[in-house]
């Protein structure tokens, strides 16, 4: 399957110093002043401030191969197996936050890849990269089996072990991408977030979810932490080369399991007990890394996803 989107939205603040992309700083005339005004003040027109513009004028796309397999209920089970296999692009991911390096973004935007504006106004075609919420990969899996043994709950033995019924949520899927960026104003537009040049090993790396672990790098770090000194900062007054969501975080694989018993009482009402376990193997699931290229914290995993929860219910029905 696929969809296109035409005629998106896009928010720009087109008053920025002259600089970007191959131009370098200039000078420009403060029209309110007749005195020359450098290039990296801030504001090509002094007599502004922020000049912020809405457009709806920006694309994306998103095309997927999707594959499932459902079994119906007979006796007693059921379950779904569907796999996607996908890629989104787009030239802006969410609304913007004032940035243009998107992981050089502070609280309370997040450290890895928000889109804010663009790197340069006048190149706007930089942006476009993989969205935020791009995932390649995803399988998930439920099953659901009702145990047949002594369903009829007949006698003590069977109330006791009929009723039974097991269920599993079980999903697995490739990270999210991010951006390395700094808040550093590289390309003197008077925005201090800009992206870094390309490292010597290219626009992508196989990272595995340990590799944004502390300790995980020779020298106790990560293994991202270990390649930060490959990312070149960008010649003064120019855009860096290296594209938004170009790398990607740690993948994600979770587990929910459940076993429930009912409870026939009478031929009126069923008493249901509720045992659920969410994440029951404790596996830890990493987001993505701090990716501010100037942060201490560069290429380390800040937050993860919760860990094992337990739950118990009642249900009466009637």
């Amino acid at each position: 399957m696929g969809t296109f989107g035409k005629k998106l939205f896009l928010a720009e603040d087109p008053n920025r110093a002259v600089g970007g992309l191959h131009r370098g700083p200039s000078t420009v005339m403060n029209s309110c002043t007749n005195e020359a005004a450098s290039g990296a003040t801030g504001a090509l027109n002094p007599c502004f401030g922020v000049l912020r513009t809405w457009k709806y004028s920006v694309t994306s796309n998103y095309n997927a191969l999707q594959v499932s397999f459902n079994k119906k209920m007979t006796r007693g089970l059921a379950f779904t197996c569907a796999s996607t296999w996908s890629h989104t692009l787009d030239f802006r991911s969410t609304w913007h936050s004032g940035t243009s390096g998107g992981s050089a973004t502070e609280s309370p935007y997040t450290a890895y890849g928000a889109s804010g504006y663009s790197l340069d106004p006048n190149a706007v075609f930089l942006e476009y990269g993989n969205s935020l919420f791009d995932v390649r990969h995803r399988w998930v899996t439920s099953i659901v089996w009702e145990m047949p043994w002594m369903k009829e709950q007949r006698g003590v033995s069977g109330h006791i072990l009929g009723g039974w019924q097991m269920n599993w949520n079980i999903a697995f899927q490739s990270g999210f991408p991010f951006t390395v960026g700094a808040r550093t104003d590289f390309n003197a537009d008077g925005i201090n977030n800009d992206r870094v040049d390309t490292p010597s090993f290219g626009n992508s790396y196989s990272f595995s979810p340990t590799d944004f672990l502390s300790g995980s790098g020779p020298d106790g770090g990560s293994v991202m932490s270990n390649l930060h000194d490959q990312f070149p900062a960008p010649a003064s007054g120019t855009d860096g080369n290296l594209g938004r969501n170009t790398f990607r975080g740690p993948g994600f694989a979770n587990a929910d399991f459940s076993l429930f018993k009912k409870f026939n009482i009478g031929e009126r009402f069923k008493f249901e007990f509720r045992s659920e376990f969410f994440n029951i193997f404790n596996h830890p699931n990493f987001y993505p890394p701090q990716a501010r290229w100037d942060n201490s914290n560069f290429g380390l995993a800040q937050q993860a996803f919760d860990p094992r929860v337990i739950q118990f219910g009642l249900r009466l029905s009637y």
